[in-house]
């Protein structure tokens, strides 16, 4: 990792000021990638987002 042997990453384990354990960090994940902000009138007011079914997968590993 490019980032860790530049010295750009913590590795102490965080602090009073890095407050988030693994099930905050995924279900944050979860809530970014897979919920839509706006609904289609724009309101603010987004839902689950649908799946979109018959698609290749992305290749991403």
């Amino acid at each position: 990792m490019a980032q860790l042997s530049q010295g750009l990453l913590r590795q102490d384990g965080g602090g009073l000021d890095t407050p988030y354990t693994a099930s905050v960090l995924a279900r944050n994940f979860e809530q970014i990638a897979f919920f839509n902000e706006y609904d289609g009138a724009f309101t603010g007011r987004g839902g689950a987002s649908p799946c979109a079914a018959g698609r290749a997968p992305c290749g991403w590993k």
